[in-house]
């Protein structure tokens, strides 16, 4: 998740440098900033941007376009390109079912159901591949890995400014999540499934639509940084991912 009240800038010339994302799942965190400002009927105004770049995303550098991409569940440990605080090292996933009786079997099944929600709504075709030629890279954070109270997950954005236009394209991504959270299954507390499905939005582009709210009796997007959001995809949601890589027709 992004914490819209700060900004940090890297490197000399952000047209010839690639443009990098730190983005975390909590309710007060800290990271990247990613514009916002319109309404739900406006796609462009739920997408992650940075400076003069109006949306980041997967495949071709334009609106509506499908992309294929490939992710693995971290085996072993891996330093993360300007990811983590401290050593910014991602490691196996795992652990987590260790320490939180989720099996190693469970947590995969959850990641492909969070990845299946997104492939069911926009042409996103996501394969599972060996950690090294993955693209998307899925494992946990260290006990001492320095993260700030209150952020339970943390997402890794390496995309490349466009040569032409204003979509960057997003070229490695990593979700990581913390060791030392209570992670759930199906409801309650902190449901691993929306985790996941929250913190891959924002891999494939969307940002948090702090300005749509929900109407009477109506449930926050899974977007939106929140502690109990909708389980399952909402209107905003599928919006924004539709807007980047086109509607799904079977």
């Amino acid at each position: 998740m992004v914490d819209a009240g700060s900004r940090h800038r890297e490197g000399k010339d952000m047209r010839t440098s690639p443009v990098r994302l730190l983005l975390c799942a909590s309710i007060a965190c800290a990271g990247f900033i990613a514009e916002s400002s319109a309404q739900v009927s406006e796609p462009r105004s739920l997408l992650i941007r940075y400076k003069e770049h109006v949306a980041m995303k997967w495949g071709e550098p334009s609106f509506g376009t499908g992309a294929k991409v490939t992710y693995a569940f971290v085996r072993h440990s891996v330093r993360i390109e300007n990811g983590l605080q401290r050593n910014g090292v991602c490691t196996e996933i795992a652990p987590l079912g260790k320490v939180f009786a989720l099996p190693m079997r469970v947590l995969m099944e959850e990641t492909r159901a969070a990845l299946a929600r997104w492939a069911a709504v926009t042409n996103l075709d996501f394969v599972e591949v060996a950690q090294t030629n993955a693209e998307i890279l899925i494992g946990s954070l260290p006990h001492e890995s320095g993260a700030p109270h209150g952020i339970k997950s943390r997402v890794n954005l390496v995309a490349t400014p466009p040569s032409s236009g204003n979509v960057s394209t997003i070229r490695k991504a990593a979700i990581c999540l913390r060791q030392d959270v209570s992670w759930t299954l199906g409801g309650g507390g902190w449901d691993v499934r929306v985790a996941l499905t929250h913190e891959l939005g924002h891999v494939i582009g969307i940002d948090h639509p702090e300005h749509v709210a929900p109407g009477e009796g109506k449930e926050w997007p899974v977007m939106h940084n929140r502690f109990a959001p909708s389980p399952e995809l909402t209107r905003s949601d599928i919006v924004g991912a539709v807007s980047l890589y086109g509607a799904r027709v079977f």
